[in-house]
Formats: C-alpha cells, sequence, structure tokens
C-alpha cells in the first residue's frame, strides 16, 4: 500500500525501519480547530450566591444534534465551597434567567443551540449524577479545573451545577465546543 500526497504531486509517505509513518506536521488541539474552523467554540462567564446548600446555580441542555464538549470550567469562590457537576438531571428550570453563550470566534456569529440558564437558586429539577466534585477554595484567584476526559453532552441532555454549602458568592467560566465525532 502506498501513502499519496493527495495534492496530485505523486509524493508518497515515507516509513522508518520501526515501521513507523515518517511525519512532519501541523497540529492544533481540537477546540481551536472548533474555534478557528467551524466557529463552534463558546464561554459563558457568570457571577451568582447559590442561596443555600444544594441549590443549582447553573443549567445547560443541548438542543444540537452535535455533541457539546465541555473542557472544563474556571472558578472563583468568595470563601471556601464544593461544587458539584452533575449529568441527566430531568425536569423544567424555574427561577433562573436565560444565557447566551459566547462565541469565542469573534467572526463566527453562530450561536450554541442550548437551554442555558443561571440564577442563585434554580428549581424544578431531581436526578441526575455526579460526575465531579470540585473543592474550590477561599480566594481572590480564579482557578481553571479541566475535565481530563471531557464531559460530552449528546443532544437533549444536560450539565447542571450545584453549591455544596451555599450562601457563597460563586464566579466562574464556563467553557465549552461543539464537534461531530470522527468517522471509522
Amino acid at each position: 500500500m502506498i501513502i499519496e500526497d493527495g495534492q496530485g504531486k505523486g509524493k508518497t509517505a515515507g516509513v522508518t525501519t520501526e515501521n513507523m509513518l515518517k511525519v512532519e506536521a501541523v497540529t492544533q488541539t481540537l477546540e481551536h480547530h472548533a474555534s478557528q474552523d467551524h466557529g463552534t467554540a463558546f464561554q459563558y462567564s457568570w457571577q451568582q450566591t447559590p442561596t443555600g446548600a444544594g441549590d443549582c446555580f447553573l443549567y445547560i441542555k443541548n438542543l444540537d444534534d452535535i455533541d457539546m464538549v465541555v473542557e472544563g470550567l474556571k472558578l472563583r469562590a468568595a470563601g471556601a465551597e464544593q461544587v458539584e457537576v452533575k449529568l441527566g438531571d430531568a425536569g423544567t428550570p424555574a427561577a433562573g434567567t436565560d444565557r447566551t453563550l459566547i462565541n469565542c470566534n469573534a467572526g463566527s456569529g453562530k450561536t450554541a443551540d442550548v437551554t442555558f440558564q443561571t440564577g442563585n437558586d434554580i428549581t424544578g429539577l431531581s436526578g441526575g449524577n455526579v460526575v465531579e466534585r470540585i473543592y474550590v477554595p477561599n480566594g481572590t484567584e480564579s482557578k481553571y479545573y479541566n475535565f481530563e476526559q471531557d464531559i460530552i453532552i449528546p443532544k437533549n441532555n444536560v450539565l447542571t451545577l450545584y453549591a455544596v454549602t451555599g450562601g457563597i458568592e460563586i464566579d466562574g467560566t464556563f467553557i465549552c465546543h461543539f464537534h461531530k465525532a470522527y468517522d471509522d
């Protein structure tokens, strides 16, 4: 089998004596590719003070046919707090304020097809499973929390954030992009 250059110039790929492909390549992260090439990388910054223990303060439901990939969160809390990241809450969110994810590509013009709310006590939800618990120390600086496996939110699925203690201001940035899974 011969791997050709794909540009009709007759060049072929080389292979080392250890059967490794010789490659000189330009690489980029998937989120950079989603932002620059597709205009589908988004963020949203918030500032909420959940009213009490166990209050939901961020709700997002993906309405797009394309998976939403959640990269991570940037968080800061006015006092030590734990934030639970849940997947699969059911119900209709109430008492939140509708928000719009901000496109990270200033020239894109695309919008995220989601239901997105923030609030001090979003109600009407139940179920779901905690996929991550983040311990946010009392501090004046934001810290980025990466989801090592990335969190994938398919169409009609929900991600929510809950304060364990409550009554503490939480500032943050939600970071995501939309990208189709690669076919084999």
